[in-house]
């Protein structure tokens, strides 16, 4: 009879995105439906095992909290195949050596797999991770030298340390944007036009628009934005380009987006006074700048400098936003 030595994992999924070894019991944060996942096995130390020809490797998940996306092995794991099986709630990894009877693996990650949560419950998994035989034989329970780390932050280029780290989850698991592909966020990309009403138009619960009249030639019923350019400029926030266009694939730079969030939270008076050289005051958006200073939303580029014209990316946007709503 074949024997597997397993461990129970119970690990929870903090909104912060933390990842954390196996070993303890966390209480996971409300509003988490809809973020993905990720959870890392990695091997402690490098692990050698003779008449070993078989890898065996189990994660399994609760199907009421999670749903597999997809399971990748590491650069180091390329020999090991990856299925999400469609009879049990499990991630599989696994290799057969056919050649030969010693098998060594290296320390470090092993597979890489993402889930979508699908409810505020805590979630449990369970590993079983083994070197075998032909036959079967347990030769090395390699749940001993295993960790499972678990974090809430899908995104590769958003690092915890960074300002708009708490700003992308944010945004992300409330519906405001999504990453640039499962992986990456794309912090540093230009912020469109259409990006930025569709990020305030979705803050808002993706409001109907009061009119279905659409001005502008290049807003197209079928993209979508269009419902959000509509909703933006009926309430103010924005114009168009001109009269019949609306300009969705601009760039924005910082006193556009300052502008359009003042305007998307009613105009809010500031009594600040003005220490930037690039900011008149009596401009169009010299209100909404140093509303945005005073209320701690953003900074100047330096201690007299706004950077009006400077371009405003994604990380900036949700950044923004999350500061003012927060």
């Amino acid at each position: 009879m074949k024997k597997i030595i397993s461990i129970l994992l119970v690990l929870a999924l903090l909104c912060g995105g933390a990842a954390y070894a196996f070993g303890g019991l966390f209480s996971m944060d409300t509003q988490r439906g809809g973020r993905l996942v990720t959870v890392t096995v990695r091997l402690s130390e490098e692990i050698t095992a003779e008449n070993a020809t078989m890898v065996q490797g189990e994660l399994y998940y609760d199907p009421e909290v999670l749903k597999p996306v997809s399971v990748t092995a590491s650069d180091a794991y390329s020999f090991l195949t990856c299925v999400i099986s469609q009879r049990e709630p499990r991630v599989q990894f696994n290799h057969v050596s056919l050649t030969s009877a010693s098998l060594t693996l290296p320390a470090g990650t092993v597979i890489t797999a993402q889930f979508e949560a699908l409810s505020d419950a805590d979630a449990e998994f369970r590993l079983e991770m083994d070197l075998q035989t032909a036959d079967g034989t347990v030769v090395v329970d390699l749940t001993e030298y295993a960790t499972v780390e678990v974090s809430g932050n899908p995104f590769t280029d958003v690092p915890e340390n960074s300002f708009y780290y708490e700003p992308v989850l944010w945004a992300v698991e409330h519906g405001i944007t999504n990453g640039a592909t499962d992986t990456t966020f794309n912090p540093g990309g230009d912020l469109l036009r259409a990006q930025v009403v569709v990020m305030l138009w979705r803050a808002a619960g993706q409001p109907e628009p009061s009119s279905g009249e659409n001005p502008f030639s290049d807003v197209k019923e079928t993209e979508f934005y269009y419902k959000a350019v509509l909703w933006a400029v009926e309430n103010g926030i924005t114009n168009g380009t001109s009269a019949t266009t609306f300009g969705p694939t601009g760039i924005t730079n910082r006193a556009q987006v300052v502008t359009f969030l003042w305007r998307y939270l009613g105009e809010p008076e500031s009594g600040a006074e003005n220490p930037f050289a690039d900011v008149d005051a009596s401009a169009w958006y010299g209100k909404s700048v140093l509303w945005a200073v005073e209320n701690g939303i953003t900074n100047g580029m330096s201690a007299n400098t706004f950077g009006v014209t400077t371009n405003c990316n994604r990380a900036h946007m949700v950044t923004f936003l999350y500061r003012a709503l927060n």
